[in-house]
């Protein structure tokens, strides 16, 4: 399994992240039940599960004001 991560970001701040998952797997049937023990690159391949997004929001200070309050709150 692999992981296509993007993120998204504001002034140096994450936002939001979104992850697909990636399943590897042989074109054939056959080689994806009984796997050879070297892969067959040029058999494989990759089906993006695009359906079924997994979406983190991270609350960030837009505006500079934002930051310099919450700056100013924390001394």
């Amino acid at each position: 399994m692999t992981v296509i991560l993007l993120t998204c970001s504001y002034d140096s701040r994450e936002f939001v992240r979104v992850g697909y998952y990636v399943n590897n797997e042989y074109d054939d049937e056959i080689l994806n039940a009984d796997p050879p023990a070297k892969p067959i690159v040029e058999k494989i391949r990759r089906n993006v599960l695009a359906e079924k997004p997994r979406v983190t929001r991270f609350a960030i200070k837009w505006y500079e004001t934002d930051l310099q309050q919450a700056n100013s709150n924390n001394c």
